[in-house]
Parts: structure tokens; C-alpha cells; sequence
């Protein structure tokens, strides 16, 4: 027969506290429904839960009591857990990112959340902008960094100068900083996945002093590191340039010029958990 749990805690006190009163004192309740509710499962189960002045377990009510107590507990840690995902404490968030975001932000963003949303398990991956944006689109992933993402929710969280990554046979590789104008003649490796916003960025540094551009198909910029030669050059965050492939090497440009802004990018139909590590992006970053 099916028992109902407040009837199991009602039990469990009397046990714990050897006393119909004083487990009516403990459950906020009068001892003469208590009793009575405790008699009508007895007579219910066909057995004596307790013996009565002293009031003591039988060996049946010892039985009962060790089976409630599993029971209560896990009923209350299923209570607590759908409280939790309700409230955004415990679930998975699906976060992309570009490669330049892998060195610094994703790292800020991974240790806040195990210190503060510990229930939280962030699911992240790499990949270029153009495919962030459709994932966002699609529903693939509920928190995004890009630069170039021009739709939803955005936030800046990092903003940064240009660099130059050259190979180490380009001529200007022995130099810690160059002009922009000391770039002529060079070429300008550019991927095809980057999205209109970042391609402005980069061209507009350059305007006027590189009139070749060479176009890869090749996502990321790690394509550098097969196509670098000594004319060539790419320009990157300062963040990515600070990790060059093993061919190249980084140089300042003198003039700064600035990288889009790497954004948080996100859509309004957030789970919990996603507005929760949403808020605690604007916490860390904004």
C-alpha cells in the first residue's frame, strides 16, 4: 500500500525523539492528530509501529523507520535538485567561441563558474564566427564569443589592438615593432570565414598600404601556419598573437589599430542556466 510521506516523517520524529509530544512539538502540530494519523497507519500496515508508555520501536517500526528515512531523504534531494534546475543552479550551457577568445576570457569565464554556479557544466567549443552565428540561429549553442556577430544580445568583453604575425622568413621578423606604412609590399592572408565586421576591421588598418589580399577558405587563423610565407602576413588580436604558430613570429604595429571587440553574443530564450552564466558574464566582464 502506498504510505504517504509526511506520514514517514511523522514516524522518523517520534523514533528520533522517543516521544508523541515532543514529535508534535518538533512538527508544529497537536500530539492528538498525531497520534491518531499514527494509528490509522498501524491499523493500515496490520502491524504496531510502536509500543506505547514508554513509547519504543518494535521490531517492525525499526524496519519501517530505516526504509522512511531513505526515502525522505531521497525525496528531499529530488525537491532540491528540480528547485536548483528551476533556479538555474545546476544544468549544462553549450558555449562556442572563437580561438582568440581560448586564452584569457574562456579561462576567466570557466573558473568563475566552477567557484560560483558549481552545478553548471559549461559545454564548450571552437569554431569561427560564421558558424557561431548560425549556431546561435539554430539553437546549437546558448552562449557565444565572437567578434563579429552583429545580431541578438551582445556585450564587449575584451578590447584590443591589431598585430602583424609574419613568417619568420618575412624581412620584417627580427623587428619588435613596425609602422603600418613598413607593411608595403606584403601581402594579406585573410580568411573567408570571418564575418563582414572583422573584415573591416582589418582592411581599414591596412588601407592603402597592402592592394593584395589573399583569401583562404581555411576556418580559424591557424591557417598561418601553413601558408605564411616570406610576403605574406595576417593580422590578428593582440590575445592571438601573443600565441604564434611555430613558423611565425608577432610584431606590434606602432599605430595600434583596433581589432573588432570580442563580444558575449547570446538570444533571448535562455534557459536558467544560461541566464545564470549570462549574468555572471556581465558580473566578470562588463
Amino acid at each position: 500500500m502506498p504510505v504517504d510521506i509526511r506520514l514517514m516523517r511523522y514516524v522518523v520524529a517520534i523514533a528520533e525523539e522517543g516521544s508523541f509530544g515532543r514529535a508534535a512539538a518538533r512538527l508544529h502540530i497537536a500530539q492528538p492528530p498525531l497520534s491518531r494519523q499514527v494509528g490509522e497507519l498501524e491499523r493500515e500496515l496490520g502491524v504496531r509501529l510502536f509500543e506505547r508508555r514508554p513509547t519504543r520501536l518494535t521490531a517492525a517500526g525499526e524496519a519501517f523507520v530505516e526504509s522512511a528515512r531513505k526515502v525522505i531523504a531521497d525525496v528531499d534531494r529530488a525537491v532540491a535538485r528540480t528547485k536548483a534546475v528551476a533556479g538555474g543552479a545546476v544544468g549544462v550551457v553549450r558555449v562556442g567561441y572563437v580561438v582568440s577568445a581560448a586564452y584569457e576570457v574562456l579561462p576567466r569565464l570557466q573558473a568563475a563558474a566552477r567557484k560560483q554556479a558549481p552545478g553548471i557544466r559549461l559545454d564548450v567549443t571552437e569554431t569561427d564566427s560564421a558558424a557561431l552565428a548560425q549556431g546561435l540561429r539554430d539553437g546549437r549553442y546558448d552562449l557565444v564569443f565572437s567578434r563579429s556577430i552583429t545580431d541578438f544580445h551582445r556585450l564587449s568583453v575584451t578590447r584590443e589592438p591589431l598585430v602583424a604575425v609574419i613568417s619568420r622568413t618575412h624581412p620584417l621578423a627580427g623587428r619588435e615593432s613596425v609602422s603600418v606604412r613598413e607593411l608595403r609590399g606584403s601581402r594579406l592572408l585573410l580568411s573567408e570565414h570571418h564575418l563582414p565586421r572583422y573584415r573591416e576591421a582589418v582592411l581599414t588598418a591596412v588601407q592603402g598600404i597592402l592592394d593584395e589580399v589573399v583569401n583562404t577558405r581555411i576556418a580559424g587563423w591557424r591557417y598561418s601556419d601553413e601558408l605564411l610565407d616570406s610576403r605574406t602576413i595576417t593580422l590578428v588580436p593582440r590575445t592571438l598573437g601573443d600565441h604564434p604558430p611555430s613558423t611565425a613570429v608577432t610584431v606590434r604595429l606602432e599605430e595600434e589599430p583596433p581589432a573588432a571587440d570580442l563580444q558575449a553574443v547570446w538570444t533571448t530564450d535562455l534557459s536558467p542556466p544560461a541566464g545564470r552564466i549570462v549574468e555572471l558574464v556581465r558580473t566578470i566582464f562588463d
